[in-house]
């Protein structure tokens, strides 16, 4: 949704601040696209990465239409905690960028800011069943997006405040839940297509998201690893309430624009989601993952808001 525009009769128009950051603040808030499966019935899919270990990722993005790669390490060390995991990422580098030429060092210079934000990825605390604990390094991440200036200005104190570091959390916590946690508990056999409602964060509340999640088979080209898909979809009026409060809440935090309209305008909000992943049933070391999100955003007197995102990730395991 970054880079979308929103404009409509002049008079109507919202204030810069709120065009600008709608996009970012939508997408921050509504973490959580991939549910836990421990909504439905437990089972036998459960958790046996090796501790220590490595693997080298190499994912793929699709973002504001334009599509890149980058390739780092994914580690795991016992701790903190007796029944916990820390899961870190290393070796951090930006393969591809289109419309940039990465042979260049003059391009590779420019991109360094971006390279260090990607570094400062927070990291991960699971327990040893594979559930996410708690996401750690928010902080030092927001302040190399600062440093770098990815964040608007205006926006510093908003995303420096509670309720921003706990959405970009979830939101990052979103990429284990895609590799690992969606599936913990899991009981599927091939064919099964089990529909359910889970409660997902938006914001710092929680609101129901209709979900499904599917038992495909083994996927072609990866013997041993079974096909699983979940969709989800937010709407409706709590879904609406939950996304204008944090939005309210986090633009109380910034200047306000002068004569700049009270309130934000009455908007009908989407958020459709796929993930899926390719995984070793016996210890849900995934081969393959992929998360597709498309959010869509109507107001009156403005020009729809349509935001599809794509991230593929390919595990390549090994001893490091």
């Amino acid at each position: 949704m970054e880079g979308a525009r929103y404009q409509g009769q002049p008079a109507r128009r919202q204030p810069k601040r709120v065009a600008a950051l709608l996009p970012l603040l939508f997408v921050l808030a509504t973490g959580g696209h991939s549910a836990r499966a421990s909504d439905i019935p437990p089972a036998p899919l459960s958790f046996d990465w090796p501790v220590p270990a490595a693997v080298t990722v190499t994912q793929k993005t699709l973002k504001k239409g334009r599509r890149g790669a980058a390739r780092y390490v994914v580690r795991t060390v016992p701790g903190p905690g007796a029944d916990q995991i820390t899961v870190s990422f290393t070796d951090m580098d930006v393969t591809a960028l289109e419309g940039h030429d990465l042979s260049d060092p003059a391009v590779r210079q420019q991109l360094a800011p971006v390279i260090a934000v990607m570094a400062a990825m927070p990291g991960f605390i699971v327990s040893r069943q594979g559930e996410l604990v708690r996401v750690d390094g928010v902080a030092a991440m927001i302040d190399k997006m600062i440093e770098a200036g990815v964040i608007p200005a205006e926006a510093v104190q908003a995303m420096k405040s509670p309720a921003m570091q706990n959405a970009l959390a979830n939101k990052v916590g979103d990429n284990w839940n895609l590799w690992v946690g969606a599936w913990v508990g899991a009981e599927l056999s091939k064919g099964d297509d089990i529909a359910f409602v889970a409660e997902v964060p938006v914001g710092d509340v929680t609101v129901p998201q209709s979900t499904r999640m599917e038992h495909l088979g083994e996927p072609e080209g990866y013997p041993g690893h079974i096909h699983l898909r979940m969709t989800s979809t937010l709407e409706g009026p709590e879904f609406q309430a939950a996304m204008k409060g944090f939005i309210e809440q986090m633009l109380a935090n910034m200047p306000k624009a002068k004569n700049a309209p009270e309130g934000l305008p009455e908007m009908n909000l989407r958020r459709t989601g796929v993930i899926e992943v390719y995984t070793d049933p016996r210890t849900l070391r995934p081969a393959y993952a992929m998360s597709d999100m498309r959010v869509t955003a109507e107001a009156s007197g403005q020009v729809p808001l349509d935001r599809h995102d794509r991230q593929e990730f390919h595990f390549s395991w090994s001893k490091h």
